[in-house]
């Protein structure tokens, strides 16, 4: 099966809405299916305008967040959620100014 963009996206989406679901708050959930969505729709548009997106990058970025969760470490996973909220907004900013 060759893996789209769109396939991709939904999976990538589908891998952080089972991260809050962990959180057992099926509030915080809902908030942020609302919330999240709109930036994953962007960044599915920035991944089918841009050539330079590396997938495997982009899947390797999550694995710090993932050894967190593993490790039970709230605090680590904290830190690691921070540094990749910075990551994508500065490549977001970097896309708008292009």
């Amino acid at each position: 099966m060759k893996k789209t963009p769109n396939y991709l996206s939904k999976k990538d989406f589908a891998f952080h809405e089972g991260i809050w679901k962990i959180s057992g708050n099926e509030y915080l959930v809902w908030s942020l299916r609302r919330t999240v969505l709109p930036l994953f729709a962007f960044s599915a548009i920035r991944f089918a305008a841009t050539h330079s997106f590396d997938l495997m990058q982009d899947a390797y970025s999550h694995l710090p967040l993932v050894n967190a969760i593993r490790a039970e470490d709230p605090e680590l996973a904290g830190r690691e959620l921070a540094r990749a909220m910075e990551v994508w907004l500065r490549q977001a900013r970097e896309y708008v100014k292009a």
